[in-house]
């Protein structure tokens, strides 16, 4: 009996394992999903050979939805715990109130493809916060090392293209802004590696991420990235060992060192004159304060229900065309209204009280960093589609904290 009892288990081990690689295997591809934006393909293909044109994103929601509910009949067979889906309830409230706004937007505004972006950022985020309910916290903690080896490739192809007419650097077919928000998000993972699970060899990249973020010229990318690692700083120090803290100061050393004499010092010269010069002296907001009044306005003269998704950018009444509001909280305010910030508000804040209520340690507390600094970036840049990484880390770090207080079973 006890031979049977034992095979058993071992058998039911294995299931539970090949279910959890699964997980991950799903978790990774929304993960590349999100990483790829608005990818057509276009940007590969001749338009000649496509013949008829898809958004690419259908293909991939409809690859993970299949996925998830052959991976979710295998769950109920190996009896696996789940933890509560903490957080996402006012998240799909705030995104279903911007696809309704769409009903008073000007008849101007392109509120179509607007709306389908809404619809592809619930839909891939509900999955991911599914997916993440069931998965343990050594199995998510993976996505640390996926975002390595993305800012890897990313600065490697960036160094590759070369700067642009504004001596920007970043990766084909993104932006600088969406350069070092990876470059950031690179170094918070490096970090991770190197505190949390004691790698070394992952310090060797904390200079190229770095320099990377430095080389986008985004100010409000690396602002954001400034104030998010202040907020933290204590935490941080309390996980440092001495030996780690002199590796980290000499890293830390090694990347001033090499900024100052790689390509007779291109580093310095960007920071002088990109952050400096231009933001200090010039006092040069690329428009910003521009749109911030406009956004300000348009809430203003319509606070509860706001102009309608999209109509920020039939309304906005400057000579040079924003398209949208750059800021997260501006677009909402003043194309959903109070009601659409409000929802907003609870959707974050419900998030942030998750998050407190637990010991920020580990996986949860890299995980808020990675969110917060993404919630951080979309004040400056970025429509509404662009928050997605806000709101997948943000989730990560919510379902790790509650998974420490309430861990539910799986009915049979």
């Amino acid at each position: 009996m006890t031979t049977v009892k034992v095979h058993q288990d071992n058998i039911q081990q294995r299931r539970s394992e090949l279910v959890t690689r699964q997980g991950e295997l799903i978790l990774l591809l929304t993960y590349f999903s999100l990483l790829a934006g608005r990818f057509t393909l276009e940007r590969v293909l001749d338009d000649s050979l496509l013949g008829v044109n898809i958004d690419p994103r259908w293909v991939a929601l409809a690859v993970i939805l299949l996925l998830t509910l052959a991976w979710y009949a295998g769950l109920r067979r190996v009896q696996a715990t789940r933890n509560k889906m903490a957080g996402m309830a006012p998240f799909v409230m705030w995104g279903l109130w911007l696809i309704i706004s769409a009903q008073w937007a000007p008849s101007e505004a392109e509120t179509a493809m607007a709306q389908v972006d809404i619809v592809f950022l619930l839909s891939f985020l509900i999955l991911a916060w599914f997916v993440m309910s069931y998965l343990r916290d050594d199995a998510t903690e993976r996505i640390w090392l996926w975002v390595l080896t993305t800012g890897i490739i990313y600065f490697a192809l960036a160094l590759a293209s070369g700067p642009d007419l504004q001596g920007r650097f970043s990766a084909p077919g993104g932006g600088p802004n969406t350069f070092v928000r990876i470059m950031v998000l690179s170094v918070i993972a490096a970090l991770y590696l190197v505190v949390v699970q004691a790698r070394r060899w992952p310090l060797a990249t904390l200079p190229i991420f770095m320099i990377g973020a430095v080389l986008s010229g985004s100010r409000g990318g690396v602002l954001s990235a400034i104030l998010i690692f202040l907020v933290f700083l204590v935490p941080l120090v309390k996980m440092l060992r001495v030996r780690l803290s002199l590796a980290l100061g000499l890293v830390g050393v090694s990347s001033v060192y090499v900024a100052s004499v790689w390509q007779d010092g291109y580093v310095l010269t960007v920071i002088t004159e990109r952050f400096v010069q231009q933001t200090l002296v010039e006092g040069h907001t690329a428009g910003r304060d521009v749109i911030v009044d406009q956004a300000w306005s348009m809430f203003s003269n319509n606070p509860i229900f706001g102009v309608g998704m999209g109509g920020f950018d039939v309304l906005e009444s400057s000579s040079r065309d924003y398209g949208y509001a750059h800021n997260l909280v501006l677009a909402t305010l003043s194309e959903a209204g109070v009601i659409g910030g409000l929802l907003l508000a609870i959707a974050l804040l419900n998030l942030f009280l998750i998050c407190s209520q637990a010991r920020l340690t580990g996986h949860t507390l890299f995980a808020l960093m990675a969110g917060l600094f993404f919630l951080g970036t979309t004040m400056f840049s970025g429509d509404y589609y662009d928050s997605r990484f806000a709101w997948f880390f943000l989730a990560m770090a919510a379902i790790s904290s509650y998974r420490k207080r309430d861990v539910k079973a799986l009915p049979q």
